[in-house]
């Protein structure tokens, strides 16, 4: 539905939600990123102001941090974040990935 570079964008929107109990008030907040679009998004957002992606550079925009681009051949580990899978039923235990301990 969207382009990789979109997906990108949305991914540090998720990223960005998903911790902001953690990071609203991080005063050295250094975010890496692989791709350059990624900046000038956020610096140059589309002009059409409903447009979804907008939305999400508004409430990236909220945090403050320092997005620092490290190119795609130096950036070590996986990218997890736009390449994660959707599993089918996800979220509803809310205990996936969390191993029982016996007693």
């Amino acid at each position: 539905r969207y382009s990789q570079l979109k997906l990108k964008l949305y991914s540090l929107f998720q990223a960005l939600n998903a911790t902001k109990l953690w990071i609203t008030s991080a005063k050295k907040l250094v975010i890496e990123v692989d791709t350059q679009y990624i900046k000038e998004m956020l610096n140059k957002p589309d002009i059409y102001p409903n447009t979804v992606m907008n939305q999400w550079i508004l409430a990236i925009l909220i945090f403050n941090f320092k997005l620092v681009h490290i190119p795609e051949a130096k950036h070590k580990g996986p990218d997890e974040l736009s390449r994660r899978r959707i599993v089918e039923n996800e979220g509803e235990t809310g205990s996936e990935g969390v191993e029982e301990v016996e007693d």
